[in-house]
């Protein structure tokens, strides 16, 4: 009769560890959810003459972190769109060249990227474009859709 006495005593105790045990992981996950990293892009544009393949889009992009973490960026794509909207991803170019940029932690970083686009592109500013921020976590941040305003710059 004892033994069984142990063995339910046994049993409370290893419950009450998987209980704290689990409640331990709910909350370093949540703290790990307040603390991550919360890139936000804004962009803004300008054009600059010359280019290999006709013609070079100088863009300043303008990212914010509203997270604890600081981030660093891998690279930066740009996502061009259809027309129609139907296509999300109908044409991306090489992602541009970064140097390492480091956002850090509740702050914010600007930094100017050159991509090198077809004539045809350049010259079109009724397509809406997008950028692709892929950062050292493995996520991708997604810019809102940015449409040229005003005369194109001759240089």
């Amino acid at each position: 009769m004892a033994e069984a006495a142990v063995d339910w005593v046994a049993r409370g105790i290893a419950l009450a560890s998987a209980g704290v045990a689990t409640l331990n992981m709910l909350i370093s996950y949540r703290t790990f959810r307040r603390v991550r990293p919360k890139v936000k892009v804004s962009v803004q544009g300008s054009d600059v003459r010359g280019g290999e393949k006709g013609y070079n889009r100088l863009y300043t992009l303008r990212l914010t972190n509203d997270g604890g973490t600081p981030v660093t960026v891998e690279s930066v794509d740009l996502l061009t769109h259809s027309q129609s909207f139907t296509d999300v991803d109908s044409r991306k170019t090489d992602g541009a060249k970064v140097r390492t940029i480091v956002v850090p932690a509740h702050d914010g970083v600007t930094h100017r990227v050159r991509f090198d686009l077809p004539t045809s592109l350049a010259f079109n500013r009724d397509v809406p474009v997008r950028f692709r921020v892929l950062l050292s976590n493995g996520r991708a941040v997604v810019s809102p859709k940015y449409k040229e305003k005003g005369e194109l710059l001759e240089w």
